[in-house]
């Protein structure tokens, strides 16, 4: 855990892949933790890291776009025209995660909050975005 509050006090410093990369960690990382029945003891650490991954999610959103539009010009690069992939606003499970915790514990208006905060960066909307808007 303390790994991730380490890279997190640097993502300033860090390039657009290693935010992507610092993201999926953090992802796996609750992934294995989360196991609510096997170990309940657990659950504050995964509700932390869930809302360490929520701080930084306007940055990872900003760092997948910016790393899709690097492949994008990678693929014009090598075959001489436009890729044909489009960026799509991805789901943010830490998020939901975390939203499911806090109305256990009875917290709805933290849990919607959360949610409009996603919803505003474009999380889990499914939107499509051009090549040229990113």
């Amino acid at each position: 855990m303390d790994r991730f509050s380490s890279q997190i006090a640097r993502i300033s410093s860090m390039s657009h892949k290693e935010i992507v990369d610092l993201h999926f960690a953090l992802h796996t990382e609750i992934k294995e933790l989360y196991k609510p029945k096997k170990h309940p003891e657990r659950i504050n650490d995964v509700k932390l890291l869930c809302e360490k991954s929520v701080a930084i999610s306007a940055i990872v959103i900003n760092s997948l776009k910016k790393k899709h539009r690097a492949e994008a010009d990678e693929y014009a690069r090598l075959f001489g025209k436009l890729s044909p992939l489009k960026f799509s606003y991805p789901a943010h499970a830490p998020a939901n995660t975390l939203c499911a915790i806090l109305r256990k514990q009875g917290d709805s208006s933290q849990a919607d909050y959360i949610e409009r905060k996603m919803t505003s960066e474009g999380w889990g909307t499914g939107r499509y975005v051009d090549l040229l808007d990113l």
